[in-house]
């Protein structure tokens, strides 16, 4: 139906101004046809075939609501986003078609960047898919969507690659012959390791600092 299609493309276009951070809003039929999408260009293009579609059909049904699927490339614009979907029935109850929506991650990356660590203004983060050890989010901005090679990320993965609940802990380590410490958080819904870094002497510096000063009262007290 032209007429409707051109309503729900004119309303989608419509309802994503107001949405920050939006790579797109979308309508498709049940084979992943986009119908209406924020990027009018997008429409036409099927984005899932073969297993692919198949795994986002099963994962759909198997939710009551909304299917989140993490973080992904786009295969609408090529960028990362947190990619959402939400499936469309019939009066009974056959699925028909979907509904999706895509947030560029770059701005959870711009909350990560603002962050303020007091005491550790060194402190670095990452975000590493422990299935298949890419990057999802790094300091540095050319490490993302590539595999991890560092040996104590490596490590981790392979120790969190089985575990079935969500994990927090922390690890010490040597680069570059400096010692480091990270906490981590690990999120087995989505095989999500995040991870906060910084050096020990940064990490430990306050402590240092409120030993030397006790050091001092001490020596003060025993003056005294």
């Amino acid at each position: 139906d032209a007429g409707a299609a051109a309503a729900a493309q004119a309303y989608t276009e419509k309802f994503s101004k107001d949405v920050a951070n939006l790579e797109g809003l979308y309508t498709g039929s049940w084979e992943t046809l986009v119908l209406a999408h924020t990027n009018p260009k997008v429409v036409g293009i099927v984005t899932r075939e073969g297993d692919s579609l198949k795994a986002l059909h099963d994962s759909m049904l198997a939710v009551n609501g909304v299917y989140n699927t993490g973080i992904i490339i786009s295969p609408a614009s090529g960028a990362q986003i947190v990619s959402m979907y939400m499936a469309m029935f019939d009066e009974n109850k056959n699925p028909i078609g979907l509904v999706g929506g895509g947030v560029f991650s770059t701005g959870l990356i711009q909350i990560l960047d603002e962050l303020n660590m007091n005491g550790m203004e060194n402190a670095t983060y990452c975000m590493v898919n422990v299935r298949n050890g890419q990057y999802i989010f790094n300091a540095d901005p050319e490490k993302v969507a590539v595999v991890a090679e560092e040996a104590h990320i490596v490590n981790l993965c392979e120790q969190l690659a089985s575990a079935t609940e969500d994990m927090t802990g922390y690890i010490e380590y040597e680069q570059d012959k400096k010692a480091y410490m990270s906490t981590y958080r690990y999120m087995a819904d989505f095989g999500w390791l995040f991870m906060v870094s910084d050096s020990q002497d940064e990490v430990f510096a306050s402590a240092n600092e409120m030993r030397i000063k006790m050091i001092l009262f001490c020596a003060f007290a025993l003056i005294v």
